[in-house]
């Protein structure tokens, strides 16, 4: 067999070198033994630096012990030589933040290797999930006019709503360009949202296809990416398999805000900000909700009333047909809601939120010309990607993080 790898010596004898290879085919790394008599260069692969590239000529020998076989060299070429000052080449002293000095490098790591692996193998099953069910894929542009005028929260959500009165089940997935404030920096990324929209669907289809997508995601990652989630535990210290395997296995909450206010009422004097009902909920009120009430990921349905979701039905009594999951350990994964379909509704409301009804007018196009009962949901890949991977900074599951005032300043 032959093959061309990244190259790191990890043992060397009289006549002979131990050397682990991977071309990122496979997670582990390859351990390799070769021995003096049997390549020509066997000096000049002696010295060759951590980082290297080479092709190397094998046989492969059968054996009963682990790890079953072995790779006899008769063949070492080196390609591309590294430099001795590699960044990389005491990997066991540095941090997830020193990686971030070289994004350019850290995919060569174990760390960012599995991360990145998962990342790759989320957004296929994503992709596969709506697939399977029929959704059609629309590629929505990133410079439409409403993201120019910076509505940039809804913009795509409004386009690909056209779509699904064609098609019935549409989905989009892209970039969206987001800044995010985490140790103190504001990181400035695009980070890469799902957003689906079902005709003739109500809230509780809705809920129903969110709890659907976030475990049979999941599940994906636990049969497919095994070794890399527990590399990853290590770093975590505790059981990402353990952790994933709860949540597939377990039925998610579903309780009115109204409901859940009340609980939080009772209980005032454990919490910092004091809430009155139509307020935002913080952090440690959702802490409170997922790891001490239910001790499950939870769905908070018909929220009070936003300024800015016009597009969103209203219940009547001040709260809007709307849902957000919040997972224990994590806080808000994904949100959704049931779209009002009433034209002469949506003018009141876009009127009520201060909009110029002439940016709408191919919005309420679509649904003067015929309309239904409609849903979707939205969801960030990187905050499934964190909770799987269990990384708890956005910088480290996005492969060219950017801190915002670097930009700037740029």
């Amino acid at each position: 067999m032959s093959f061309a790898a990244g190259l790191e010596i990890c043992g060397k004898h009289k006549d002979v070198i131990v050397v682990e290879f991977n071309d990122g085919s496979y997670f582990k790394d390859i351990k390799v033994t070769i021995r003096k008599e049997m390549i020509e260069n066997y000096e000049q692969i002696c010295n060759i630096k951590i980082g290297s590239s080479v092709a190397i000529d094998a046989f492969v020998r059968i054996c009963r012990e682990e790890p079953n076989f072995f790779l006899d060299v008769s063949n070492c070429v080196l390609i591309g030589n590294s430099n001795l000052d590699y960044p990389l080449k005491e990997r066991a002293k540095l941090f997830l933040e020193d990686y971030r000095k070289v994004p350019h490098l850290r995919p060569r790591t174990n760390t960012f290797a599995a991360i990145f692996k998962i990342r790759s193998m989320l957004y296929n099953k994503i992709n596969d999930f709506f697939f399977k069910r029929g959704f059609t894929y629309i590629n929505i542009p990133t410079n439409s006019s409403l993201k120019k005028q910076g509505k940039t929260s809804y913009a795509s959500n409004l386009a690909i709503q056209c779509f699904s009165m064609a098609f019935s089940n549409v989905y989009s997935f892209g970039p969206l360009s987001k800044n995010k404030i985490q140790e103190n920096n504001d990181i400035a990324y695009d980070a890469l949202v799902v957003e689906s929209e079902m005709e003739f669907c109500n809230l509780e289809v809705d809920i129903f296809i969110a709890e659907e997508l976030v475990k049979e995601s999941i599940c994906y990652i636990l049969k497919e990416c095994t070794e890399e989630l527990e590399y990853l535990s290590q770093i975590c210290n505790y059981s990402l398999i353990d952790r994933l395997t709860w949540i597939c296995d377990t039925e998610f909450v579903k309780i009115d805000y109204s409901d859940f206010f009340k609980i939080l009422y009772k209980n005032q004097e454990l919490f910092e900000h004091k809430l009155k009902w139509g307020d935002s909920l913080e952090k440690e009120h959702i802490v409170y909700l997922t790891n001490s009430v239910y001790k499950k990921p939870t769905f908070i349905l018909n929220s009070p009333r936003s300024s800015d979701s016009f597009y969103i039905k209203q219940n009547g009594d001040k709260t809007e047909k709307a849902f957000k999951l919040y997972i224990p350990d994590f806080g808000e994964m994904m949100e959704g809601s049931q779209r009002e379909a009433n034209t002469l509704v949506l003018k009141s409301q876009m009127e009520n939120s201060r909009l110029n009804l002439k940016d709408y007018e191919w919005y309420l196009d679509a649904r003067k010309y015929g309309s239904s009962e409609h849903s979707g949901l939205k969801l960030e890949l990187e905050n499934l990607l964190m909770y799987i991977t269990g990384i708890n900074n956005i910088q480290d599951v996005i492969p060219f993080p950017n801190r915002l005032n670097k930009i700037l300043d740029d």
